[in-house]
């Protein structure tokens, strides 16, 4: 049986070829297979029959997630029991008593899985390895990377494997900038574990119109190509962006003006939090403060010490709660140091409900982000630097938690041309050389006459260029200082001299003699005008397309050619026929590709009308 007979409906490209990868990996003496994803490419389908596969096989295989929560929802999308690695790999039910760091430890739990155990662990992204302990407790060495793979033992089970799953555009692990887990070079350095890889792009058709994975997939585009200068919400069916002024409104309507456990907000800071559960209790319990029947609870840490888990970020609905309070707790305890210090506690009964893995709920008596909701509220005004990696990571984060509806709160619109100025023009005297658009072979094409300067040569190469489809006839007889054409369509004819010095053409031209005043002016007009050549232009950076797509329309609709493009350090100077001999536009950028002055020159000044009414469209 192969993994692909595990899947009832058909994969993608994507999707095929991870599995193709996996199946290699599974048979092979590699130990560690990295599953990366974007949001919305199916990386719990493949779970759901990966789960399938092993249950058909007869292999051993176990569900991890590094949190309660997702531990929850990966059982239920699995319909298999799912557990947090602390639960898998800690012996829980065992504490010992450290005198030196006045701390209880669990310890690493006896591994009596078969040797050729798969491990399947979802939102490795979320995986530590740097140091974590808790206030009073602290589990194996304090490094859950690490102390996983001491679990699993490849040296002694060279048959086991580990699935990591994950997206690694989420936040990183408290405390590091990375996601360890999801780091093939990581894995191999600190640990030399083999590790094969495969990561899919291929947002699933049936979610081809969602407006959260259309963002989410932006803001994802943007960490791989690590360019932050565009950050947009786009309204669509499935997303809105709202000021804070109407959070209230907003957030009601869409509960139904009920409490729910479908919908969340998500916020940067712990104020934001504070202030915004204030504002909806204080509309479900007007100013009552404490516990009440109908209030939702989050349980803040694992406890695994009841008929039923709890798991830390787990919601508990409070059914009844005790009118009548127990008499004050003392707890003595120890201080970070060792100093002995003590609390008083006042606690009350209540009565909670809360819904386990099969969907089953329970009444429990008890004291006083990962996962997916519904509906999502997320504050994008945080105290970090915008248009940072960390703003991206932080926003994509919480974007990929809304299933049905996203709602944007104080969301600013950021791109690489959001926030440019326009200078006054400056006036200049002299044109840069490269005014105009060369090609490279322009110059070195062969002629029929000899001439004793480049530059010669180089005039007579760009009037044969002017003159190609104008059927006339080009001769040049050469004097001292001057350089005399003679042009000769049918029976009309022109003799022109052209004046040069030691550093080229005077640009001074006069016409010797002619059979035809009209046929005369034609020639020197083609003479002195420009030589402007169509040419691509393929700009390096995303940002760069944008200025172009830009500058080419308004350009286009006020009939001005752009004649040449240079791209300078932190600056893209354009090249503009316009009324002067030479004018240009340097846009100015900063180093996150953000636009942020353009300054036009001209040698006519403020006196360049064509460019004033492109400067106007700009501005």
């Amino acid at each position: 049986m192969r993994i692909k007979d595990s899947f009832p409906y058909s994969l993608s490209d994507d999707q095929n070829t991870a599995l193709e990868n996996i199946e290699s990996f599974l048979s092979s003496p590699t130990n560690c297979f990295l599953l990366k994803g974007y949001a919305g490419t199916g990386k719990t389908f493949l779970m759901q029959g990966l789960v399938k596969y092993f249950k058909s096989a007869g292999r051993q295989f176990t569900l991890m997630a590094p949190t309660g929560r997702a531990a929850m929802v990966i059982g239920d999308k699995t319909k298999t029991d799912a557990y947090t690695i602390h639960k898998s790999i800690y012996n829980l039910s065992e504490l010992e008593d450290d005198d030196h760091t006045f701390k209880f430890r669990y310890k690493l739990n006896l591994n009596e899985d078969s040797v050729n155990t798969v491990y399947i662990i979802d939102e490795s992204s979320m995986i530590s390895d740097v140091y974590n302990e808790d206030e009073f407790f602290l589990f194996g060495s304090g490094y859950l990377l690490k102390d996983l793979f001491s679990f699993v033992d490849f040296k002694y089970r060279t048959d086991a494997k580990i699935i990591f799953i994950g997206d690694n555009a989420q936040l990183p692990p408290v405390g590091m900038n990375f996601s360890p887990a999801l780091d093939k070079e990581y894995l191999t350095t600190h640990y030399q574990i083999t590790t094969g890889e495969f990561e899919m792009k291929q947002i699933q058709r049936q979610q081809e119109g969602s407006g959260i994975l259309s963002i989410a997939t932006q803001l994802r585009n943007c960490l791989e190509a690590n360019e932050f200068n565009r950050f947009e919400i786009n309204k669509s069916t499935d997303t809105s962006t709202h000021s804070s002024e109407d959070f209230n409104s907003v957030y009601f309507q869409t509960v139904n003006n009920e409490i729910s456990e479908n919908t969340i907000v998500i916020t940067h800071s712990n104020k934001q939090a504070h202030d915004y559960n204030l504002a909806i209790r204080q509309r479900f319990f007007p100013n009552l403060t404490d516990v009440q029947g109908g209030d939702i609870l989050i349980n803040t840490k694992n406890n695994y010490n009841y008929v039923v888990d709890f798991y830390n970020g787990q919601f508990l609905k409070v059914i009844e709660v005790s009118q009548t309070p127990e008499p004050p707790k003392t707890i003595r305890f120890y201080k970070k140091g060792g100093e002995k210090a003590e609390a008083t506690f006042i606690f009350r009964d209540i009565i909670a409900e809360l819904t386990d893995v099969k969907g089953q709920k329970h009444q429990v008596n008890c004291k006083i982000i990962d996962g997916e909701w519904e509906n999502a509220f997320v504050n994008c005004q945080v105290y970090m630097r915008i248009l940072s990696r960390g703003f991206f990571r932080w926003v994509y984060t919480g974007i990929t938690r809304a299933k049905k509806n996203l709602f944007a709160i104080n969301a600013q619109s950021y791109s690489p041309l959001s926030e440019y100025i326009v200078m006054p023009t400056a006036t200049i005297s002299n044109a840069p050389t490269n005014q105009f658009y060369i090609p490279d072979d322009f110059f070195a094409r062969e002629v029929p006459l000899e001439f004793s300067q480049p530059f010669l040569k180089a005039k007579y190469v760009e009037l044969t260029e002017k003159l190609k489809d104008q059927d006339i006839e080009i001769s040049v007889s050469h004097f001292q200082w001057v350089e005399r054409y003679t042009f000769i369509r049918s029976e009309k004819s022109v003799t022109i001299d052209l004046n040069y010095g030691g550093r080229g053409f005077t640009g001074g031209n006069t016409i010797i003699n002619t059979s035809d005043q009209e046929f005369a002016q034609f020639v020197r007009q083609k003479i002195t005008e420009p030589l402007i050549f169509e040419f691509a232009y393929n700009p390096q950076k995303e940002f760069q397309k944008e200025l172009f797509v830009l500058l080419k329309g308004e350009t286009t609709e006020e009939e001005i050619p752009i004649t040449n493009i240079s791209n300078e350090s932190y600056c893209d100077r354009y090249f503009l026929q316009t009324d002067a001999n030479c004018a240009y536009l340097d846009c100015i950028y900063n180093g996150k590709g953000i636009y942020s002055t353009f300054k036009p020159y001209s040698t006519k000044g403020e006196q360049d009308l064509k460019l004033q009414l492109l400067l106007k469209r700009l501005s």
